[in-house]
């Protein structure tokens, strides 16, 4: 009788470590494809200058990049409950945070009175 309670124990506790050994590599499976899914930010700041070039308001601009607050209470929440999402919303915020510096760095440098020398 212990023997087998010791068996169905250790297979038990087999059971849980595969599946936390699954879960650790789906989570990085998915991490990675996350990562890889995200562009260059240089590419992505270029692409709304070229938009802001062609005349559409800046502030609309900046508001598409960054992330809005009710979006970011929403993924607060969840990140709260699930610890992967708390890495993808981290690295989704800075990111984002990152193609808008670029962005404002764009648009302010081509503000910059130009100095002629005559």
């Amino acid at each position: 009788m212990l023997s087998s309670c010791c068996d169905l124990v250790q297979k038990l506790w087999t059971f849980v470590e595969d599946c936390a050994y699954t879960l650790e590599r789906r989570t990085s499976e998915t991490m990675n494809a996350m990562e890889s899914s995200f562009g260059e930010p240089q590419h992505e700041a270029a692409f709304f200058y070229g938009l802001f070039m062609r005349g559409h308001p800046l502030q609309k601009l900046r508001a598409d990049i960054d992330v809005p607050d009710h979006v970011l209470e929403r993924w607060k929440r969840l990140a709260e409950r699930d610890p992967v999402y708390q890495g993808a919303v981290t690295r989704i915020l800075a990111y984002r945070k990152h193609v808008l510096a670029i962005f404002d760095s764009l648009v302010f440098k081509e503000m910059e009175p130009t100095e002629r020398i005559q």
